[in-house]
């Protein structure tokens, strides 16, 4: 186990403000502007001990130990370990998608392709899982069983589709995309890759879709030519969006949608903000990059990848960001954690 060192901390405009001028440095540019940091780009990872691995036609499971359930002595409970995770890796050599037991610590890679996948995004009823992928020439919307069969394209365009997300009813899939005419814009599209529609544009870049529990919102991070990155809601029954917060990116709805975590730009920490509340509160200030929290089905925990370590691994934390337990232990890096439902 790994305690957290943190301490709840309130995010105040000052604090968001420090570091803006490194933040366009450390982002790429693409579709006309600034994009969120790369996501691929990953340091030099330490060497570890090697895992013993089976093959078979279906996928690959690699024998590991089951993760450490904290203690209780912070008054908040042990975090939640049940379900699957599912995350992207370059374990393997390149970006797969991986699934991992929460119960035993089995993990199983799910595609094996010498393309890049990535984004994998859990369906409501936890038997389908979405990604992107380029397998196919640039990166586009697929979706797969959750044992990693029947892959199938759900995209065909020149831009780039990513970050899918599902609706609460698993009857659509929001996805961030470059094919408008300058920046990145939110699509949504029926489960089967039919009716696909732009419902949120700006001249800014938009990225990272995250469906309300109640289905009627769509928040994304909004990238600005200059200041603060902004998370927005867009409403699907007016079709207008809302400012909820400057300073954040890749949100997180809370299973009863009360809350979003969110990883703080541009210190990469991850932090919550209640509905409504004008502050955000630092959960994981980390010494390192702490990215792409998602909550466990009960809310009482949430999982992210931090570099804290020495390259990229998974890590699950009590609601309250007061326990931390490191979840993957490997050479590669690992990455964009969904937990299933």
């Amino acid at each position: 186990m790994t305690r957290a060192t943190n301490r709840r901390r309130w995010l105040t405009p000052a604090r968001l403000s420090v570091g803006l001028s490194l933040l366009a440095a450390s982002c790429g540019s693409g579709a006309g502007g600034t994009t969120a940091p790369p996501a691929d780009t990953s340091p030099t990872p330490p060497t570890t001990g090697a895992s013993a691995t089976t093959t078979s036609e279906e996928a690959t499971t690699t024998s590991t130990v089951a993760p450490e359930v904290p203690d209780t002595d912070a008054g908040v409970g042990a975090a939640t370990v049940e379900g699957r995770i599912a995350w992207s890796s370059d374990r393997d050599g390149n970006r797969e998608i991986y699934v991992m037991d929460l119960v035993d610590g089995s993990i199983t890679r799910l595609t094996e392709d010498p393309a890049t996948d990535l984004y994998p995004t859990w369906s409501p009823d936890g038997s389908m899982i979405a990604f992107a992928s380029e397998r196919d020439g640039n990166r586009e919307i697929y979706v797969m069983g959750s044992d990693g069969s029947n892959p199938t394209r759900l995209t065909d365009h020149p831009g780039e589709d990513s970050r899918p997300a599902w609706s609460p009813d698993g009857e659509q899939i929001a996805f961030s995309t470059q094919r408008g005419p300058a920046n990145d814009e939110i699509w949504i599209m029926n489960a089967d890759g039919s009716g696909q529609e732009r419902v949120a544009s700006a001249p800014e870049t938009l990225a990272a879709p995250a469906w309300s529990p109640d289905g009627e919102r769509i928040a994304y991070h909004l990238v600005p030519q200059f200041g603060m990155f902004e998370i927005h809601a867009y409403d699907l029954a007016s079709g207008s969006s809302e400012l909820l917060f400057e300073g954040g990116a890749e949100p997180a709805w809370s299973p009863d949608g009360t809350t979003i975590a969110f990883t703080i730009l541009p210190s990469t920490d991850i932090g919550v903000f209640e509905m409504g509340d004008e502050r955000g509160l630092i959960l994981i200030d980390d010494p390192e990059r702490a990215q792409d929290p998602d909550w466990s089905p009960s809310g009482d925990s949430f999982v992210f990848w931090s570099d804290r370590d020495g390259n990229s691994e998974l890590y699950l934390s009590t609601a309250d960001g007061s326990q931390l337990t490191r979840l993957t232990d490997d050479p590669g890096n690992d990455r964009n954690p969904s937990w299933s439902p």
